[in-house]
């Protein structure tokens, strides 16, 4: 596992588990609108690319999806140092 991934992760803990209840329900509602939206848009054209056999489109739609996440897991990294 990658270093960076397990210090998002340590951070991500912090913020979850460090926080009170409130805090923890606000990251929660985020957390699951912001899962709710990547998996719509980016696991959306990655399955109809894997659908199409489409080798190229497959791996492209792969890379935004782990972007996506990636992205996201820098957005709760940004709030967390923002508060």
């Amino acid at each position: 596992m990658n270093v960076r991934v397990i210090r998002a992760e340590l951070k991500l803990n912090d913020l979850v588990f460090g926080a009170d209840m409130e805090e923890r329900r606000d990251f929660e509602a985020w957390a699951l609108a912001r899962a709710y939206e990547i998996v719509t848009r980016e696991g959306h054209k990655l399955v109809l690319s894997a659908q199409n056999l489409d080798k190229k489109s497959t791996k492209d739609s792969s890379y935004q999806l782990l972007r996506a996440i990636a992205d996201s897991l820098l957005e709760v990294r940004t709030k967390q140092t923002a508060a």
